[in-house]
C-alpha cells in the first residue's frame, strides 16, 4: 500500500517539483517554533528579543491591541511567518535549519520535563 501511495504522489506532482518528506517537515517544524518562541517570549540573548518586542508595540503588562503587538505576543500568530521564513531558509540552504531544528527539539523536551 505504501508504495501505491508514493506512486500516486509521484504521478500527481508536477515535472521537477519537490516535496519535503516527513523528517524535514517536522525539521522545518520546529525550527518554525523555535524562532515564533524565542521572537514572542523569550528574552534573548542580551535582552534583543523583549527590545524588538518594545519597538513593536507590545506593553509590559496589559491588553495587546494591533498587528505588530499582537504577533509578537502570540507564539501562533508568528509562526506563520516563521514557517514560512524556515521553509524558504529550508529551500535555499537546508543544512541551515538543522540547527533551529535542534534547538527546537531541545527547548521542547525542556518544556515537556519541566512540567
Amino acid at each position: 500500500a505504501d508504495d501505491g501511495a508514493r506512486h500516486v504522489a509521484r504521478r500527481s506532482r508536477r515535472e521537477g517539483e519537490r516535496v519535503l518528506t516527513f523528517a524535514e517537515l517536522v525539521a522545518v517544524g520546529l525550527a518554525s517554533w523555535r524562532l515564533a518562541y524565542l521572537l514572542t517570549t523569550e528574552a534573548g540573548p542580551f535582552d534583543l528579543m523583549s527590545r524588538i518586542r518594545k519597538v513593536a508595540g507590545v506593553p509590559a503588562y496589559g491588553e495587546v491591541s494591533g498587528f505588530l503587538p499582537t504577533l509578537f505576543s502570540c507564539v501562533f500568530c508568528m509562526s506563520f511567518w516563521t514557517a514560512l521564513a524556515a521553509w524558504g531558509l529550508y529551500e535555499f540552504e537546508p543544512r541551515a535549519v538543522v540547527p533551529l531544528a535542534a534547538w527546537g527539539f531541545a527547548g521542547a523536551v525542556e518544556r515537556f520535563f519541566r512540567r
